[in-house]
């Protein structure tokens, strides 16, 4: 990996963790009073969460991470009265088989963004195509900030990016679609 591909994905980094985070109003959430942090990923008690001694919490948009178990606006509000920030979860570089915008008829290559699997349920996505944006990333975006969600936290940067490049793809090139993205 070049000086430059490590750079990019820090400024990245550094980018989406200091910017406040921008919720659906176009106001801006002050994330520099956030003094501890949990993400819960694997159904998590919402009434344990209201109580918690966390500034901020990230979950999921639903329980199972299915849309049938999508959370509502009032559990969001609840959770956000509680003191608590609170992001969503969004892996932006993988296709879920579990999500709502995951097609059965899919299939490696078909839609072109579709890449390898991952692990059961995991596709590897091509994260620079419009259309996984558009099929699957802006669909995502607009659940969340309908449940009212004060923004969302992005994982997958640096190991969809390593992942690509390992599959001979150019690193800079890589890191600054992800950048892009």
């Amino acid at each position: 990996m070049t000086r430059k591909y490590w750079l990019g994905l820090l400024l990245a980094s550094i980018y989406i963790f200091s910017y406040p985070v921008i919720a659906a109003s176009n106001t801006r959430v002050d994330l520099s009073e956030i003094n501890s942090w949990s993400i819960e990923l694997d159904s998590p008690d919402m009434t344990s969460l209201e109580t918690s001694d966390y500034d901020l919490i990230v979950i999921d948009y639903a329980l199972d991470g299915t849309d049938q178990t999508a959370y509502s606006q009032d559990q969001i509000t609840e959770l956000k009265n509680s003191g608590k920030k609170v992001l969503a979860y969004l892996c932006i570089g993988k296709a879920e088989t579990n999500r709502f915008y995951f097609e059965s008829d899919w299939q490696v290559g078909d839609p072109k963004f579709l890449g390898p699997l991952q692990s059961e349920g995991y596709y590897h996505a091509k994260f620079w195509k419009d259309r996984w944006f558009n099929k699957a990333l802006e669909p995502y975006l607009d659940r969340i900030l309908n449940q009212g969600f004060d923004g969302v936290y992005l994982d997958g940067i640096d190991e969809e990016v390593d992942y690509w490049i390992a599959q001979g793809y150019s690193s800079e090139q890589t890191a600054k679609r992800m950048v892009k993205l």
